[in-house]
């Protein structure tokens, strides 16, 4: 779909991880989502590792974000 940005999860070895789903057109970029330290719901102060493409989600976002910095004007599918 051109409105989707799709992510894969890799590893620290920046290998696909295993959870990850994946296919041959439709990765558009891969980010850390193995083995994320990351917040929970349970407290405000308990943090947990995490394996999911969620956890390399918000990398991409910020990866969209710095484009988005610098260029401003891009639409959609330059984006991407």
């Amino acid at each position: 779909m051109d409105n989707i940005i799709s992510v894969a999860a890799l590893t620290r070895y920046d290998s696909l991880a295993t959870f990850s789903n994946f296919g041959r057109d439709s990765v558009d970029l891969g980010a850390p989502g193995q083995t994320i330290y990351s917040s929970t719901a349970t407290t405000d102060t308990f943090y947990a590792n995490f394996d999911a493409t969620s956890m390399a989600t918000p990398h991409v976002s910020g990866v969209a974000a710095l484009i988005l910095s610098r260029f401003p004007a891009a639409n959609l599918p330059e984006l991407r």
